[in-house]
């Protein structure tokens, strides 16, 4: 994910970099969720979030 659709989060300690090597994609994002947490409000919430973010940019 480009930092810089998370700068915020992580100046405030919210996320952290695990992986700090770019992944090569088709230009698309995956989020990949436990099936019992699919229909959970903040994962929907995260979910909505970042369409509205990469649709910005």
């Amino acid at each position: 994910m480009p930092t810089y659709l998370i700068e915020r989060e992580l100046r405030e300690g919210a996320l952290q970099v695990v992986r700090d090597a770019p992944l090569t994609t088709d230009a698309a994002y995956y989020v990949v969720l436990p099936d019992d947490r699919a229909s959970d409000p903040v994962c929907s919430a995260f979910l909505h979030w970042i369409r509205e973010t990469v649709t910005e940019r």
